[in-house]
């Protein structure tokens, strides 16, 4: 009875992504306690409050691109625009050129770049400055968009779903 209603919440997820979510369905078909307990950790990925939405989403990119997700990488670009972050600042992201970004962006960028790659001098540097303009609490948010960010690729490349090499656009 619960899976038929997750199955038809998923077909609508998809709408909203404007990508297939299959391996969710998957999940859902195959283990519905797995689904039930991935559930439990979405709230982490949603955006909270203290870090600016376009800041938020410029880490949810950078380190989603790092998980070389194709399909990823267009949700989060979709996800994006549906939370009306700039064009402009969307371009620049898919580009890859952080040095067109306005700051705080740019840190944001450069941050979550160094933070993927395990980089912890250039994370360190950047770090305080991220902490002095932003606050604690929207450092937080940033670590956690990071983190997050991070799961969807995984699971997707371990259940092999993920793809990768996919042409990312404004949609």
């Amino acid at each position: 009875m619960l899976r038929p209603l997750l199955l038809k919440r998923l077909d609508a997820m998809e709408k909203t992504l404007g990508e297939p979510v299959e391996y969710m369905r998957h999940v859902v078909r195959v283990s519905l306690r797995s689904f039930l307990k991935f559930a439990l950790f979405t709230p982490l990925a949603a955006h909270g409050r203290a870090l600016p939405i376009d800041l938020y989403h410029t880490a949810c990119f950078v380190a989603t691109r790092n998980e070389d997700c194709g399909t990823c990488v267009q949700i989060t670009i979709n996800l994006a625009r549906k939370d009306r972050v700039a064009d402009d600042l969307l371009r620049s992201l898919i580009a890859g050129r952080p040095d067109e970004l306005p700051e705080p962006a740019r840190d944001v960028y450069l941050f979550s770049e160094a933070v993927v790659k395990a980089d912890e001098e250039k994370a360190g540097a950047i770090r305080e400055r991220l902490r002095t303009a932003l606050g604690e609490e929207a450092l937080i948010e940033l670590s956690f968009a990071i983190a997050a960010a991070r799961v969807f690729p995984t699971v997707k490349r371990g259940l092999g779903y993920a793809t990768s090499c996919a042409l990312v656009e404004l949609r």
